[in-house]
Order: structure tokens, then sequence, then C-alpha cells
């Protein structure tokens, strides 16, 4: 509970319709229902809906961070601190759905003995291969199996790529308008302002 409270904050911070906010509350109460019920009694049955409804609310989360960030008129603290916790949300994002996977398939990824003992992956496991894998570094103590998780795997690298390219590149043409805008004496607001107007 928790948790979801943190990520409600999150949307609430960054929302600017009440119908996101709305949205939000929609999905977190059932994911915060089903999470609190399987922490209780924990059974098979109820883990797929449980991560599934999660794995929504998460999306939502992460999707309203990043358009938050992406909408960003200026380079400041609280634009690097939000850029900064879309990267670190995708991992989770990401960590959700390999566990939504290996709760249906089992048999999706393999565990080096040596290092995990012989057990099933649970939830660190999967949040760990999650950022192994968006940052690149690839241990190899967990490797992909089955074409569903390998699919996955892929998406997360590149998403990750991606995302740090594009977000430098946006930034630092943010900051490069900035810097000529002001030694030609334009005031912050017109320039935000001729920005919205182009956007549109």
């Amino acid at each position: 509970m928790l948790g979801v409270s943190a990520f409600l904050s999150c949307v609430y911070a960054v929302s600017e319709k009440r119908a996101q906010w709305i949205t939000a509350l929609a999905l977190a109460l059932p994911a915060g229902i089903l999470n609190t019920i399987y922490v209780l009694q924990p059974s098979a049955r109820a883990a797929v809906p449980t991560l599934i409804c999660t794995l929504l609310f998460l999306i939502f989360t992460l999707a309203s961070l990043l358009r938050a960030v992406i909408n960003a008129r200026k380079v400041t603290h609280d634009t690097i601190y939000g850029a900064i916790s879309v990267y670190l949300m995708m991992a989770v994002v990401w960590g959700a759905a390999y566990m939504l996977l290996e709760t249906i398939q089992p048999t999706a990824f393999s565990m080096d003995i040596a290092r995990h003992g012989n057990r099933l992956m649970d939830w660190s496991d999967c949040v760990f291969y999650s950022f192994v894998t968006l940052t690149t570094i690839g241990y190899g103590d967990i490797v992909p199996i089955t074409a569903q998780a390998r699919s996955l795997s892929i998406l997360e690298a590149v998403s990750g790529t991606l995302y740090v390219a594009v977000l430098i590149a946006r930034f630092v043409g943010l900051y490069a308008a900035t810097k000529t805008d002001h030694r030609h004496g334009i005031p912050d607001a017109q320039v935000y302002g001729q920005a919205a107007e182009a956007d549109d």
C-alpha cells in the first residue's frame, strides 16, 4: 500500500487534468487491494490478476511522468529528477512484466544454479534482471529462454538505450535554445509561449 501511495503521489504531482488523476486512482485501487490480499493469503490463482492490475497502474504512472518530462519547456532540477524517475520506473515496469511472464510461463527464464541455487525466479530476481537489461550490463546469471522472454528483453534493452539518447538530445536542445534566446534578450515567458504554440 505504501508503494501504491508513492506512485499515486507521483501521478498527482504531474497531473494537469482531473481525468488523469481519476484514472490513476481507478487503476491504483484494485492493484492495492489485490496486492494486500496476495500478501495476506498467497495463491497461484490470485498472482496473475494481481500482477496484471499492478502492471497497468505502473504503466500509467510511467506514462504520466514521461509526459511531464517531455512537455518541459526548461531544464530545471525538477526536470532532471523527473527524467531519472522515469528511467528507474522503466526498470520497475519491465520487472513486473517479467514477473507476470514467469508466473504464466515458469520456464521463461533460466537462473545459474551456482549463483542462485535451485529455486524459482522471484520478484527481486525480476527487478535485478530488469535493471541489468535496461542498462545493457548483462551479467549472464539470468538468461531468457523462451521467445516471449527474449522479446521482452530485447524491447527493454532498446527502449532503455533510446530513452537515454533521446532525453539527452531533448535536454541539450532546450538548454541551447534557452541560452540563445537569453543572449538576444528574449524573455523566458515569450520563449516558452512560442514553444507551446509550435508544439500545438
